[in-house]
């Protein structure tokens, strides 16, 4: 029988979406609202509210059904600032699912809610889905009204709930789970807020007042508040050190793990061994890709695992989660997770388990030793074809003439970094660093050639591959293993090296591979070469203006395999006198470039190559070098994902982009925050609709103490958003060159970082001017994951790329109707697949009409498969005489031609079978 070990329900997305206005209503600081729901007579509609909860009985009647220990019911505070008006209402859960459907409800019913008058033509609707399907069916919804998702969404009513001096109130009474011995516990009740909201300490009175007048005394009594966020948790403290609260009417979030909530940064589902990871323990220690991970801290870098679960939310954007999305693992935040006895339980006897993390949940299930050894996967191969001559290319490039060579050759001389500065050039010059200057792989290939015999032997070594101990002391050296590693056992361990692998030991004990690279001299050569180009670039600047060399390794951002976050920048001076730091190396040209060189083999880096299976020597590292982006000069920084639809499939839904930023002021990193500190970014998303119109949401705002009002005003946005667009649409140029109209991809994400910089930088003036601040991008690359299914670009299968990367099973299906015939290629995509609701698509399709056979060109089909029904477009109907093609299955033959292990594991998750194997 099937256990869940972990079903906790997703804190959906909309949650946070309810409070993406909190920034905008910055405008009504200060001002009172009185709000007052006027019946407009003689409509008569049951509203689902009562003022009064008196007894459990009352309670359980409003209460949805619930799967958990935890049940709750939204709450709704009317003239939340003024005491003799305020009243309070309790929503029927079995009725409503939202807060703000109480409020369009009655709008669209004829009524008045909140002072705001009825929607004029509105039928009248007996529950919220049926007037759902009433504004959907309408040519534009209702003004105020908007879908987010599946969501039918009021903006004007969460604008109530989060002014400073807030007119309307939000939250959900809970009837907490009895966790005494005695039966008098049962009915203790509690109530929370939403996980963005900022209440002050005299709202919580608010909260707690009106609350206890509406429940029974004994319940009202022993209420509680149950804090979810950082935030929160701090006022909490504060009111109980002002004697405001007792302790015992505050209960932390975590507190009730049983409830929890999740967070899904990038679904799948995946199979491995549960392991426990506590804070203060290394994962990349011990872990590989069988394993998944249950973290009780946030990672400073993606361990090899096969999925991850963290009980501490994560940065959306960062390193960690990109690096899940490319491995194509799930990495997910549950709640609670970490005081969840059952998955510690599981993870102390190394369980199998298959991690679910899918339509909005999260969960485990225990497999069988046989299911697990059936069901585990193959590592997924990444081919690259590195220019093995290097001699006759230029140790320098400039933007200009890094564009007279193809992609395939910049990759190969300047690395996938580089390479995409040519896409930010085209696109907006005036938003990259004003002077750009490439350092070619020559002189990295020059520079380890003394070195490469001893590489060549230590990459072959048993014990360096069995052993990824022995991996970290060759590569990072003794003196950083000692660091990282300090027990007996490790010292043991050390000592047993030197006796069973001389060579290996020599490597680590002499400062690893790294060391070795960062102490060997520049060939004389390169290193004048290199400091005279730079001269020439850089020479106008101040002596006090650092140079930033960027890595650009050849395997990173190339096809499946993006290697976000692992190596390493430098920043170097042209100036002696500033490279000079007392107590730390000279910061010179020399000692930048190679300390960016020896990145390629850190142990993280090295570790996600062999997961990617790419050949290591195969690569080299280039250098991309700008001026150093100063922290005094910086306002903000981010990273930005934009995924816009292509060609014919930019139709669907109307909406051609949608931007998602996370953003953070200053100079506090988002791809990299400081580990252990509460740094969630800025989140904003952008949908841009297809006519060129857009909708700005605020998601959340900065957790960091100190930030104010936002990181990115209404202009950054738009400016950003155009730099965005005009970046995608230059990607797009570009790689139409070199691909076939049969595989274009439906749609491409695009991952990009920025800086907001003040002026004079870089670094020629003195005086900070945030007037003509500029955004800046520094790098672009695209997110496309490795495909589900080993090989499937070898299979020479006629669909869009992106399609067949995510594609779990590839089936020919022929359909007998009447007397035609329908043959296609059905392809089955992951669930949850970004910016689509379709999970079959098709291709390759070709029909018999009369006799005759007809190959249907792109045009001529709609790309989807929907009930069963195959759709044909205006051009094929005339010429065909045929509009749909119904699938009959008893008249249908369907041949699997490649699938899955995660389709193999669905299957018998369900029916207990396999249905087949991967070859």
């Amino acid at each position: 029988m099937e256990q869940a070990a972990v079903k906790q329900r997703t804190r959906n997305t909309l949650k946070l979406r309810r409070w993406a206005y909190l920034l905008v209503l910055l405008l009504f600081v200060g001002c009172t609202q009185s709000v007052t729901v006027q019946h407009a007579p003689p409509s008569q509609v049951e509203l689902h509210t009562v003022s009064r909860i008196d007894s459990l009985d009352r309670f359980r009647s409003f209460a949805p059904v619930s799967e958990g220990k935890l049940t709750a019911i939204k709450f709704i505070i009317i003239d939340f600032q003024l005491s003799a008006k305020r009243k309070i209402l309790f929503m029927d859960g079995r009725f409503y699912m939202y807060h703000d459907e109480w409020y369009w409800f009655q709008r669209l019913n004829g009524l008045f809610a909140l002072g705001d008058a009825p929607w004029a033509g509105s039928p009248g609707c007996d529950t919220p889905r049926s007037c759902v399907d009433w504004v959907r069916a309408q040519p534009s919804a209702p003004n105020g009204l908007s879908f987010v998702d599946d969501r039918l969404y009021a903006n004007r009513f969460y604008e109530l709930a989060l002014q400073k001096k807030r007119p309307l109130g939000l939250g959900a009474l809970v009837l907490l789970p009895n966790t005494g011995s005695s039966p008098a516990e049962d009915g203790r009740f509690g109530f929370r807020l939403e996980y963005m909201d900022t209440p002050s300490a005299a709202d919580i009175l608010v909260y707690f007042e009106e609350l206890s007048r509406a429940l029974e005394s004994r319940q009202a009594k022993r209420l509680v508040w149950i804090t979810r966020s950082p935030y929160q948790e701090k006022l909490a403290s504060q009111m109980i050190s002002e004697n405001r609260l007792s302790a015992a009417q505050v209960l932390s979030y975590a507190d009730l793990a049983e409830e929890g909530e999740a967070e899904i940064y990038h679904g799948g589902v995946s199979v491995g061994r549960l392991t426990w990871v506590d804070g203060d323990n290394d994962a990349s220690a011990f872990s590989d890709r069988t394993q998944i991970l249950v973290m009780t801290s946030v990672p400073d870098e993606l361990p090899p695992a096969a999925g991850l679960i963290t009980a501490v939310p994560m940065t959306p954007l960062s390193h960690v989660n990109l690096l899940a999305k490319n491995r194509g693992i799930p990495s997910v935040y549950v709640g609670g997770v970490a005081e969840n006895a059952y998955v510690k339980q599981l993870a102390d006897g190394y369980a199998p388990v298959l991690l679910d993390a899918r339509e909005k949940e999260v969960r485990l299930r225990v497999l069988t030793e046989a299911e697990y050894k059936r069901f585990s996967s193959d590592v997924v191969e990444i081919t690259f074809n590195p220019v093995a001559d290097y001699a006759h290319s230029p140790y320098t490039f400039t933007l200009d003439e890094a564009r007279q060579f193809t992609r395939a050759d910049k990759n190969a001389l300047i690395g996938g970094k580089a390479a995409g500065f040519e896409v930010l050039y085209a696109a907006s010059k005036a938003h990259i660093p004003s002077e750009v200057l490439f350092v070619t792989t020559r002189a990295y290939t020059e520079h380890i050639a003394s070195l490469q015999p001893k590489l060549d032997a230590i990459l072959t070594h048993p014990a360096f591959l069995n052993s990824m101990k022995v991996r970290y002391f060759v590569l990072e050296g003794q003196q950083a293993f000692e660091t990282r590693f300090h027990s007996r056992e490790d010292e043991q361990f050390i000592e047993r090296l030197k006796q069973s692998a001389p060579r290996l030991y020599q490597m680590g004990n002499d400062g690893g591979i790294k060391g070795n690279i960062r102490r060997l001299p520049i060939p004389a050569e390169a290193l004048r070469e290199i400091t005279k180009s730079l001269r020439q670039i850089f020479g106008s600047y101040p002596n006090n203006q650092g140079l930033r060399f960027r890595s650009s390794s050849t395997v990173e951002d190339i096809d499946g395999f993006n290697g976000a976050g692992l190596y390493v920048s430098s920043t170097g001076f042209l100036s002696d006198s500033m490279a000079t730091i007392k107590g730390t190396p000279p910061r010179t040209i020399a000692w930048a470039l190679k300390r960016t060189w020896a990145s390629y083999w850190n142990f993280e880096a090295f570790e996600e190559r062999q997961l990617a299976g790419i050949d290591h020597t195969t690569g080299a590292m280039g250098v991309v070098v700008h001026a150093r982006f100063d922290d005094e000069w910086e306002l903000a920084n981010g990273v930005v994902t934009f995924r816009g639809w292509t060609g014919r499939y930019s139709r669907q839904n109307g909406v051609y982009a949608q931007m998602d930023v996370n953003a953070q002021a200053g100079a506090l990193s988002v791809t990299n925050p400081p580990p252990q500190r509460n740094a969630l970014p800025e989140t904003l998303r952008v949908i841009l609709q297809q006519d060129g119109s857009h909708t700005i949401e605020r998601v959340r705002s900065s957790s960091v103490d100190g930030v104010r009002g936002d990181v990115l005003n209404e202009q950054d946005i738009e400016a950003l958003l155009l730099l965005c667009r005009r970046v995608f649409e230059q990607w797009e140029q570009n790689a139409a060159a070199i691909r076939s109209a049969e595989t274009a991809p439906r749609f491409v994400t695009l991952d990009l970082e920025f800086r907001k910089m003040a002026a004079p930088w870089p670094g020629n003036g003195t005086q900070k001017d945030e007037q003509a601040a500029r955004i800046i991008l520094k790098q672009v690359r695209s997110l496309e994951p490795a495909p589900r299914i080993p090989g499937i670009f070898h299979m020479n299968f006629s669909a869009p790329g992106d399609a067949l990367r995510v594609a779990t099973s590839v089936s020919r299906r022929v359909c007998a109707q009447n007397e035609h015939q329908l043959s296609l290629l059905e392809i089955t995509l992951a669930t949850g697949e970004p910016m689509s609701n379709h999970y079959r698509l098709v291709s390759d399709v070709s029909v018999v009409v009369e006799n005759q056979l007809e190959v249907l060109t792109p045009g001529e089909y709609m790309p989807f498969v929907d009930d069963g029904t195959f759709t044909l477009m205006p051009a094929a109907t005339a010429r065909l005489g045929v509009e749909r093609f119904v699938f009959d299955e008893m008249a249908c033959t369907t041949v699997v031609l490649a699938q899955t292990r995660e389709a193999l594991i669905l299957s018998s998750a369900s029916t207990g079978k396999v249905i087949g194997r991967v070859k």
